[in-house]
């Protein structure tokens, strides 16, 4: 099931552009991602957290491969 939201248009500016998020808008779109039931709730809200806790561009996100991941580094 697709739902959609109704949003004022923001008009860009320069002040908007490639802007970092603050804390407050990044809680918030992590609480939508697990309020979605969906797969793809679990899917932005992994996208966010790579995308803020590795301080990776967008660009780079696009780029990785599972073979970036490296699972010995997490297991404790």
């Amino acid at each position: 099931m697709s739902r959609t939201i109704d949003l004022p248009s923001i008009k860009a500016t320069k002040r908007l552009r490639s802007r970092a998020l603050s804390a407050n808008e990044i809680t918030a779109l992590l609480k939508a991602c697990r309020d979605d039931p969906t797969s793809q709730g679990v899917r932005d809200a992994a996208l966010i957290v790579i995308l803020r806790g590795a301080g990776l561009r967008r660009a780079e996100v696009v780029k990785l491969k599972l073979s970036d991941f490296n699972a010995e580094k997490f297991l404790l």
